[in-house]
């Protein structure tokens, strides 16, 4: 497989108010029985476009999926946490990239939109929360026997019980966790590798850059424990 064309931009950035968090679920007052008015959110659910509340930051592009894409789309998500990026090997039966050292990839669902993906992504393949979608780290174009492949990546923060990713399904047989000088692992493993190495280093320095953001919602407990 031969990648044709790569970038650091992908789709075209559409404008959004500052900073907006996207809440697939209504929050509401409730009073009890001391008096003490509390913030009562009903359960997530994962049919949602959006699920559960996290900061997009200003500009990240996000191409409008529910129409379909001309090419087939991957969708991948360099998931950060205290300045490392998570990877993965693929097992050796992965449809797209068997044994293969890989980022948090898979396909949108017809109708599905990107954020919808992104969360679904996350929240399948580990198990975790997501608490930004800092950037758009990667966009290419690689050449299969089956045709063009368009494979995108989106820098995101991300929080839970981190040294134990689960998954509904058996995707990997191995993980890690590395930072910007730790990247050498992709080396050897031909243009797709280079390619995710550019784009893990790309994706940890926006998140090293971008601003602190508060917590969307203050009081859920996010633990960062994946040592």
């Amino acid at each position: 497989m031969r990648g044709m064309q790569t970038g650091g931009k992908c789709g075209t950035a559409t404008k959004r108010r500052p900073f907006r968090t996207l809440c697939a679920r209504s929050v509401t007052q409730m009073t009890t029985r001391t008096g003490v008015r509390r913030r009562r959110r009903p359960s997530a659910s994962y049919g949602l476009p959006v699920r559960d509340g996290f900061w997009i930051e200003p500009g990240v592009p996000l191409p409008d999926l529910r129409q379909g894409t001309t090419r087939p789309l991957l969708v991948g998500v360099v998931a950060i946490s205290a300045g490392r990026a998570f990877l993965q090997r693929r097992l050796g039966d992965h449809p797209a990239f068997p044994g293969a050292l890989d980022v948090i990839t898979g396909f949108p669902h017809p109708g599905e939109s990107m954020v919808g993906a992104i969360a679904r992504l996350v929240a399948e393949e580990t198990g975790w929360q997501i608490r930004r979608v800092v950037s758009c780290a990667g966009f290419t174009t690689w050449r299969t026997p089956a045709g063009e492949l368009v494979e995108t990546e989106y820098a995101v923060e991300v929080a839970g019980a981190l040294r134990q990713p689960k998954s509904d399904l058996p995707v990997r047989d191995y993980f890690t966790w590395a930072g910007c000088d730790e990247l050498d692992v992709f080396a050897g493993l031909g243009d797709r590798g280079a390619y995710l190495r550019s784009v893990a280093d790309r994706a940890l320095r926006d998140v090293a850059n971008a601003p602190d953001r508060p917590i969307p919602f203050p009081g859920d407990p996010l633990h960062n424990s994946y040592r």
